[in-house]
């Protein structure tokens, strides 16, 4: 699974690119993030994703690489 294409398709139809790329490192911020965010949208992504995506979301280099190719221009 592309986890960077899945937190575009996923991620950003609520939320823009500046929120990602200001956000903290820590994985246990992350992980309540996404918990909460399956909870407003049901269907959002599969129980089994979380856990994946919200590491994704908590690796700054993951993020870092994201907002350099995502966000000139915002």
């Amino acid at each position: 699974m592309d986890m960077e294409a899945r937190v575009r398709s996923q991620c950003f139809h609520c939320h823009g690119g500046e929120k990602l790329c200001q956000a903290t490192d820590d994985p246990n911020w992350w992980q309540r993030a996404v918990d909460r965010m399956v909870q407003y949208q049901d269907g959002l992504l599969q129980p089994e994703e979380v856990p994946s995506m919200a590491a994704w979301l908590a690796d700054a280099s993951n993020r870092k690489h994201w907002c350099a190719k995502n966000t000139q221009g915002e």
